[in-house]
């Protein structure tokens, strides 16, 4: 696994007991984390960040009602370990994240090439000659590029998202 510095986790609801507990800078690690741009809103008081931390809470963070915590680092621990289980891969993820595509039939010594999904809902690779693209689209939890069959998602044992057909194989990198 790769090494990761001490950060508290973005889908943790704070709103449950912790708000108190967090610094500033946490709170604004945390809505960049969260994909909040609070540079030049605006947003000067430690109210004022906590009310945005309060109203971003990821898309498909793991369910806490009736939960209330007692440790900010607790509760990103369980959250993460939560989190981990997740197959639901949002845009952001997947056009975040560096790819590496493998196709089943290729000897165990080809090496994988990178892949890439656009923001545009474009898919670009190794493969594919330099500027051109093909389409991609979720299709239910899955992801579809072209009209090859749908990519379904699921975690590797070190967390990382995966997506795979029986035709090819992709890898978060």
């Amino acid at each position: 696994m790769k090494n990761i510095s001490f950060q508290l986790h973005p889908r943790v609801d704070y709103t449950k007991g912790l708000m108190g507990m967090l610094t500033v800078k946490e709170i604004k690690n945390l809505l960049t984390a969260r994909k909040v741009d609070i540079t030049g809103t605006g947003m000067f008081d430690k109210h004022d960040i906590l009310n945005a931390l309060a109203t971003s809470l990821p898309k498909h963070s793991p369910r806490q009602d009736g939960i209330v915590w007692r440790s900010k680092w607790k509760a990103s621990f369980i959250v993460a370990e939560w989190d981990s289980k997740r197959i639901i891969l949002t845009k952001d993820e997947l056009c975040n994240a560096e790819w590496n595509i493998r196709f089943r039939q290729w000897p165990a010594e080809e090496e994988s090439m990178w892949a890439k999904f656009n923001p545009d809902y474009t898919y670009t690779s190794q493969m594919i000659q330099p500027g051109h693209s093909m389409k991609w689209r979720f299709y239910a939890n899955d992801v579809q590029v072209e009209s090859y069959p749908e990519l379904k998602i699921s975690r590797a044992k070190d967390w990382r998202f995966v997506m795979q057909n029986m035709h090819a194989i992709l890898y978060q990198v």
